[in-house]
């Protein structure tokens, strides 16, 4: 066994760098919510998952001159300045401000083109092959908006097998989902996500009033999210936990328009998932006419005398934003910050169940029958989900 050393410098901040930033579809989220935590309001994505280019515009605030300076550097944010904010402070998504840093020690090349609001001066900054940086600015009289791109180009590049192993077309794929997530909880935000490979606007939303408004155009070709409706919390139910969200009447072929937050944070694959099919397994919601057979199974023309309706089970369509103190979870340092449990597991359980309960009543969406054995009250001693809730982990994304 060889002998343990302590890593130098170099070798801790390479290390660091892959496990903050694990894909490229991790990259291309992480300046996406940097623009979101810099008050941005219009957001356009442009990527290459083939060459693994990107590059963010926003009109956030932009960077200062020293802010810049430290921009990318290593154990420099503005998100949080000690142990006690990671641990309350949440409510930015880059809350450890490790991204930047990290992309920047995995890419060829990484921009920063600023420009603050009310201010004729455009700031420049670039950071090339791990330790070279350069720093200009130009005059910009034309125009006084606020404005900053980030770019990189050449991600993994002195790491062929990462490279190797990529899948551009799942990569790509990725980033539309996951920034179609952001979107849904963030409604006063324009987003544009374009494929330069193809040449081709994958995604994009206006303005919504709301975030029914914006599920709906998103999913706006999934016929069942077109009745999607408002999910209320019951008045017995307020306390530490609130509810934000909606839900289809009808449901859809499968689980792929189930969406969980927390404080805005994307959930996803939880036991908070496969519990909410549980609880509305029984209802209407559940029960889908998928086709029309004959006797041998056959597709027989819709009217034809000898049709066959043929159920099958369909899956709830909704999102739902669980919000609460950030004291109420903790989310663990690990790459996607997406590891979270709550201090109440119970208590959570008992909203969501009860706020799912009251909208199928509310829909006529379940008999009586089922009705009373999914519901819990306040006065119930839940005991499966007492069961179900001490094995609950949350993966965030």
């Amino acid at each position: 066994m060889q002998n343990i050393e302590v890593l130098d410098s170099l070798a801790l901040s390479q290390v660091r760098s892959e496990i903050a930033t694990p894909s490229f579809s991790q990259c291309v989220q992480e300046l996406v919510t940097n623009s979101i935590d810099a008050n941005a309001s219009d957001i356009v994505c442009e990527f290459d998952a083939k060459n693994l280019y990107c590059k963010v515009d926003d009109n956030g605030h932009g960077f200062s001159d020293e802010n810049l300076s430290r921009a990318g550097s290593r154990y420099c944010t503005s998100k949080c300045y000690s142990l006690a904010d990671v641990n309350s402070n949440l409510r930015y998504y880059g809350y450890r401000g490790e991204a930047l840093a990290s992309v920047a020690k995995l890419c060829k090349e990484l921009e920063i083109v600023t420009r603050r609001e009310n201010s004729e001066v455009q700031y420049v900054k670039k950071m090339v092959a791990h330790e070279e940086s350069i720093m200009s600015w130009t005059n910009s009289k034309n125009n006084t908006s606020p404005k900053t791109s980030v770019s990189f180009r050449g991600l993994f590049h002195d790491l062929p097998v990462r490279r190797m192993r990529i899948n551009p077309l799942l990569e790509a794929e990725d980033v539309v989902a996951n920034i179609k997530r952001i979107a849904i909880v963030h409604p006063n935000v324009i987003f544009s996500v374009v494929d330069t490979s193809l040449y081709s606007l994958q995604f994009s939303v206006p303005r919504h009033k709301d975030c029914l408004q914006r599920f709906q155009h998103i999913f706006e070709d999934i016929e069942a999210a077109r009745f999607a409706k408002k999910i209320a919390l019951p008045p017995e139910c307020s306390g530490k936990f609130n509810l934000d969200g909606c839900m289809s009447t009808q449901g859809h072929v499968n689980k792929s328009v189930q969406f969980v937050f927390v404080n805005g944070r994307p959930v996803l694959k939880t036991k908070i998932h496969s519990e909410i099919n549980s609880l509305l397994e029984s209802s209407d919601i559940s029960k889908g006419l998928v086709s029309s057979t004959d006797g041998n199974g056959s597709q027989n023309p819709i009217g034809s005398k000898s049709n066959r309706h043929v159920f099958k089970r369909t899956f709830a369509v909704f999102f739902l934003n669980i919000l609460c103190d950030h004291d109420e979870y903790d989310i663990c340092f690990e790459p996607g910050k997406t590891l979270v449990k709550f201090r109440d597991w119970q208590g959570l359980w008992l909203c969501i169940s009860n706020a799912m309960m009251a909208f199928l009543k509310e829909n006529g969406l379940i008999t009586s029958c089922n009705q009373d054995k999914r519901s819990v009250t306040p006065e119930s001693s839940p005991v499966r989900h007492d069961s179900i809730l001490s094995k609950v982990n949350c993966i965030l994304l």
